[in-house]
């Protein structure tokens, strides 16, 4: 089931306060450290409504985009073409990855990883990913941590934003580490609509354990999309391994 069908059509609006800007220029200085040419070829895993794929591109990164949304690659044509940039968008499950060649570096954000409901999936994921990794290729992703669902707990949330609003209901088991929550979207002049979401909270250990296994260098981790050092009280992590 696409959990994204109907969503598509209000993404960009309840995600409009993400700093994407910010995101790309951190991952691009990750990428200028790690000898990743601007120009080379990129993977954007999970890429959405492509709003990170277009400023990538726009910084001079030949792109791919990998979505398992049929809706949300749509409205990311629809930016490529409005922004006159240029990408390959393919409608693709993660762990089944099917690329052409290899590729410089591959990025995810927006806590993707954590759909995947246990550490055996998330491993062949990345592994799968890795496979398309150049040598001394760069892998950069996000994840909400545990305190973040914690911290979440068992509560009702909401917003309005340009018209649209939504009642969220989040449920955050401590012994499972799965985070469930429904949400009821109320889009200005379209229907409203329900769907529900499930993600797990990883440790950063969890994801070192991959990294190694899967054999890619852990070369750094984050406080979200910072230079600062991790703590107890990070809501979110990035990951960098090299191949």
């Amino acid at each position: 089931m696409d959990i994204y069908k109907h969503f598509a059509n209000v993404y960009d609006i309840f995600m409009a306060s993400v700093p994407y800007e910010h995101w790309a220029d951190f991952i691009c200085s990750k990428f200028s450290e790690y000898n990743v040419p601007v120009g080379g070829t990129v993977l954007d895993l999970g890429c959405g409504t492509g709003t990170m794929l277009n400023l990538m591109a726009q910084k001079g990164y030949d792109m791919i985009g990998v979505d398992n949304s049929a809706d949300m690659l749509a409205k990311a044509q629809e930016k490529i073409a409005e922004n006159s940039q240029k990408a390959l968008l393919l409608h693709q499950n993660i762990t089944n990855l099917d690329l052409y060649g290899t590729v410089d570096a591959i990025y995810s954000t927006c806590d993707v990883l954590n759909y995947f409901m246990d550490k055996s999936s998330l491993e062949e994921a990345l592994k799968r990913a890795a496979m398309f990794l150049n040598p001394n290729g760069v892998l950069i992703f996000d994840m909400k941590t545990p305190e973040t669902y914690r911290l979440m707990g068992n509560a009702f949330y909401g917003d309005t934003n340009e018209g649209s609003s939504y009642i969220w209901q989040n449920n955050f088991d401590a012994q499972t580490q799965i985070n469930k929550y429904s949400v009821r979207f109320m889009p200005k002049n379209a229907e409203p609509f329900f769907e529900l979401h499930e993600q797990r909270a990883y440790t950063t250990l969890d994801i070192y354990d991959i990294l190694i296994k899967i054999k890619l260098k852990p070369a750094g981790i984050f406080d979200g999309y910072s230079n600062r050092d991790l703590s107890r009280e990070s809501e979110q992590v990035v990951f960098c391994a090299i191949a």
